[in-house]
């Protein structure tokens, strides 16, 4: 709703009788006088010798893995510190003063106890006090550290995803993580029901280049590890199909016998990546029948097994799976 002229003649009207009346000349008086008293204080709290308690954060960096630490430890220490009220105010109004590091690499694993000295703590507390304070106390003095040695043991890391090449293209070798194992820590009873840790569950799709991926490694309860990431290589290249025909021979046959097979091939047929296309050979295979599968077969056929392959490829098909056979003697 709008004002009228009439009602803002009336309200300038109480705004300038109210600053007239002596009330308001008293309530300006009266703050005057607070912020001078509120001034000589402050002067004078400044320039007195005054105490100040403060807490410096600890900072508890590089613990062996084989140890565990048994005691609580502090978090900080608190410090009593006197001087110049000016020093000492400054000082709490600006203070973010660094942790104070304590290294636990130094822990001896054949002992079991391990003391920050009073000298370190009362060292490190002075470096970040007011140079011109003077610490009075500092709580705690000195440190003791219990703990206890971990046993260990390796495991092996585990994919938690899945892989997926893009259409046209596979992955040329295992997937291979940097380091392979991992140092676990804990009780031997824990150790016992580990044999390996997983990554992270993440999976990836439509992979057409070679990666390097930083996989963090799952937590497991009630053990450390010594890492908490590992690299993850990928090697991805295109594909093509290679077909061949591969002779059937017999093993661990007496000297007086011979195996005829029909067929006398299969045809083994894989999935290779294009720059081991050339290299593969039917020559890297062979092809077995075994002399004691036929000695207990009661079937007209038998299985044929491949008994020799190349690293690459380890995906691959051949037929027949069972061939028809004849064993000759030989005089």
């Amino acid at each position: 709703m709008l004002l009228s002229k009439t009602d803002i003649a009336n309200l300038r009207t109480k705004i300038e009788t109210f600053f007239h009346e002596e009330t308001w000349k008293e309530v300006l008086l009266f703050l005057l006088f607070l912020a001078l008293s509120l001034g000589f204080w402050l002067m004078q709290s400044v320039q007195q010798t005054d105490e100040l308690s403060v807490k410096i954060p600890l900072h508890y960096t590089h613990l062996p893995g084989n140890i565990a630490v048994s005691s609580t430890l502090p978090t900080a220490i608190e410090v009593s510190v006197q001087g110049a009220g000016r020093a000492l105010l400054k000082y709490a109004l600006l203070r973010q003063q660094p942790p104070i590091q304590i290294d636990l690499q130094q822990l001896n694993p054949k002992e079991q106890h391990y003391t920050i000295s009073s000298e370190y703590i009362a060292t490190e507390c002075l470096k970040r006090l007011p140079t011109s304070a003077k610490m009075i106390s500092c709580s705690p003095s000195a440190i003791v550290i219990d703990y206890t040695l971990l046993k260990q043991k390796k495991v092996p890391v585990w994919l938690n995803g899945k892989i997926e090449p893009a259409s046209g293209y596979m992955l040329t070798k295992h997937i291979v993580f940097e380091p392979s194992e991992v140092t676990v820590y804990g009780t031997q009873e824990r150790l016992d029901s580990i044999h390996g840790v997983f990554t992270e569950k993440k999976s990836w799709s439509n992979l057409n280049s070679n990666k390097k991926i930083r996989m963090k490694l799952q937590a497991v309860t009630g053990v450390r590890l010594n890492t908490n990431a590992v690299n993850m290589l990928l090697s991805v290249e295109e594909y093509t199909e290679k077909s061949f025909e591969v002779p059937v021979t017999g093993k661990d046959f007496p000297a007086n016998c011979r195996l005829r097979t029909f067929p006398a091939t299969i045809r083994i047929s894989c999935l290779l990546p294009l720059s081991k296309y050339s290299a593969i050979r039917p020559g890297d295979f062979e092809a077995s029948v075994f002399y004691g599968d036929i000695v207990k077969n009661e079937s007209p056929t038998v299985s044929v097994v491949i008994t020799q392959k190349p690293e690459v490829p380890d995906n691959y098909q051949y037929e027949p799976k069972r061939v028809e056979y004849l064993i000759e003697q030989i005089k």
